[in-house]
């Protein structure tokens, strides 16, 4: 979603979803949760590479499976986020860590 999403939602009343970052911090009555890009820990990753000599050219998946964070879910979100939907996102987050969920890396546009 794009911000012009989520200020139509929050003039709406409506929940709606981040990506990127949190954007729950900045729109904490309209995000129910954000999906996390993380880019900070691939530029901390990269820069450490390049410094010691390890860098090589290539694209590098991280996820939940990696310890990096996916997902940021607004407990604050007005009205809360229904047990069971919480408890499914975090034992779908905990079987991707795993290996019990293999996410694709890439998907195909319909």
């Amino acid at each position: 979603s794009g911000l012009g999403v989520i200020a139509e939602g929050s003039a709406e009343g409506k929940g709606t979803f981040g990506v990127d970052v949190d954007q729950s911090i900045d729109h904490p009555d309209t995000i129910i949760s954000s999906a996390l890009a993380n880019q900070g820990q691939s530029c901390y990753d990269t820069i450490r590479d390049a410094a010691t000599g390890k860098w090589t050219y290539g694209t590098i998946y991280y996820g939940a499976d990696d310890g990096v964070p996916i997902v940021a879910i607004n407990l604050n979100y007005p009205g809360g986020i229904p047990a069971d939907a919480l408890k499914a996102a975090k034992d779908a987050q905990a079987a991707l860590a795993s290996g019990a969920i293999k996410a694709p890396e890439t998907t195909t546009t319909k």
